[in-house]
């Protein structure tokens, strides 16, 4: 692989993403269902926020210790805006993948969702691509 090869070589195009207004409960399903550690979040196919598997671990602080099930309460409780990174930080698929590498590197993040001239999802590329 060579530093100047563009981030469309490599990125996944069937990406898993969330839509703003879904429920914390959803976030959680889907992050168990399916084995992925980041997810990008989206108003109307833009990409507004990231979420990582380590930003789920932040949800325990919320739970209630007695009385209503805890997927309820979240639900009731948090929304994805108080969970997600934002800005989030993109790259478009004709960069290149030193340019990805060195963005990951310098904001220690492992994954950057890929983005149209408009915002729009299109891909996503992580540290393991």
């Amino acid at each position: 692989m060579r530093s100047n090869e563009l981030v469309r070589r490599l990125m996944t195009e069937a990406v898993l993403s969330i839509d703003i207004r879904e429920t914390a409960g959803e976030v959680l399903r889907q992050f168990a269902a399916y084995p992925v550690h980041h997810m990008p979040v989206v108003d109307d196919g833009r990409v507004v926020g990231m979420l990582s598997s380590a930003d789920l671990m932040k949800l325990d602080a919320f739970l209630p210790r007695k009385g209503q099930p805890a997927i309820e309460y979240l639900n009731q409780h948090v929304k994805l805006e108080t969970l997600m990174q934002r800005p989030p930080v993109t790259i478009g698929a004709n960069d290149t993948i030193e340019k990805a590498a060195s963005i990951m590197a310098s904001k220690g993040i492992h994954a950057l969702p890929v983005v149209d001239d408009r915002g729009y999802l299109i891909g996503i590329i992580s540290t393991t691509d």
